[in-house]
């Protein structure tokens, strides 16, 4: 953001949230619970489930096999699956940083995007929070986490 740190203007704070590892973070149990309550079919839902729960992966040691072991955590990068999955998971977070400001009566928007009610865009592995350059407009962001 260019000139971004120029005095012009009101006060403003913009925050950049690199969510690359985040991907590895997102819990499968969250996510299907996510999928039920914006009313996924049940047998998608399933698949889904089987998915991620259900992948194996092995060692190569000098070309050999060294056993198996299950993937505990995340979603798996590279599978087609993952950027669909980690987007329902931003639209949660989403939704909670949406309601923390419509709750805070000290939340203040960035003086460009107040008409329009921006505070928050996702991109593919980042987010970018915008808010008046005050400590409690800051405050309610760190809340939301």
């Amino acid at each position: 953001m260019r000139n971004y740190h120029k005095d012009i203007g009101c006060p403003r704070l913009a925050l950049k949230v690199d969510l690359i590892k985040a991907l590895d973070m997102v819990d499968g149990g969250f996510l299907l619970e996510t999928l039920a309550v914006f009313h996924f079919p049940p047998k998608s839902i399933t698949w889904i489930k089987a998915c991620l729960t259900t992948p194996k992966f092995s060692i190569s040691i000098n070309g050999e096999l060294a056993g198996f072991f299950f993937k505990k955590k995340g979603i798996r990068q590279g599978d087609p699956m993952s950027p669909y999955l980690f987007v329902i998971a931003m639209e949660v977070l989403s939704k909670i940083l949406t309601k923390r400001i419509a709750d805070s009566p000290s939340f203040k928007y960035h003086w460009k995007c107040d008409k329009i009610k921006l505070s928050h865009i996702c991109f593919a592995d980042n987010l970018i929070m915008l808010c008046h350059g005050s400590l409690s407009s800051a405050l309610v962001f760190k809340a939301s986490f």
